[in-house]
């Protein structure tokens, strides 16, 4: 039996990232109300026992906002050594609500969309990537920015997962006025113990 490809929208990806599965379990993913403390002791005990990474993910993201922090949009990318394939790549957005899992293919690399992309400057450099999406500048040189900037995002960060494989990245945005400043160490914190998982 063959099945159709999953309907992406309202999201669009490039040819070369496919979707596979999306979730919408919403808030409900993670407590109502929840601290960056309870965060981290779900990391090193509930999360350890989450063998999906979709599931893990999208809960990551809506205890993220059950704390408090001003997080709106998360993604993290993983390399693979599949010479097919890129890696996978996890969206959250809580602006749609929903939590995609992709397959990126082995071309991104070679494509404008990823020469011009913050991404590439954490996976070939390992350096973290902070910018404020409303920055004409930096807009220009970096579409999604522009992107961002267009529906309301005012920071968006890109951050190793640690040690010396630059496949691996986390991304946050925020919508808020105030940025991610105040934020962005517990994020980092959390960031290390996530990574343990990945």
């Amino acid at each position: 039996m063959r099945f159709s490809p999953l309907d992406p929208a309202p999201r669009q990806y490039t040819a070369e990232v496919s979707l596979i599965r999306r979730s919408a379990r919403g808030p409900a993913s993670a407590p109502a109300q929840t601290s960056p403390e309870a965060i981290e002791d779900w990391l090193f005990d509930g999360a350890m026992r989450e063998n999906d990474m979709l599931t893990l993910f999208e809960s990551l993201a809506w205890r993220l906002v059950a704390a408090g922090l001003p997080v709106d949009r998360l993604t993290l990318h993983v390399g693979t050594l599949h010479p097919q394939i890129r890696g996978f790549a996890w969206f959250w957005s809580g602006v749609d609500g929903f939590c995609d899992e992709v397959k990126v293919g082995e071309g991104v690399p070679r494509t404008e969309a990823y020469r011009l992309s913050p991404l590439r400057r954490v996976i070939d450099h390992g350096e973290t990537f902070r910018a404020d999406p409303r920055d004409p500048d930096l807009a220009a040189r970096f579409p999604v920015l522009a992107d961002l900037a267009a529906q309301g995002f005012s920071e968006y960060a890109a951050l190793p997962l640690g040690g010396d494989d630059y496949y691996n990245v986390l991304t946050v945005a925020t919508t808020s006025a105030r940025g991610l400043a105040a934020e962005l160490e517990e994020l980092r914190r959390l960031r290390k113990i996530f990574a343990l998982h990945v």
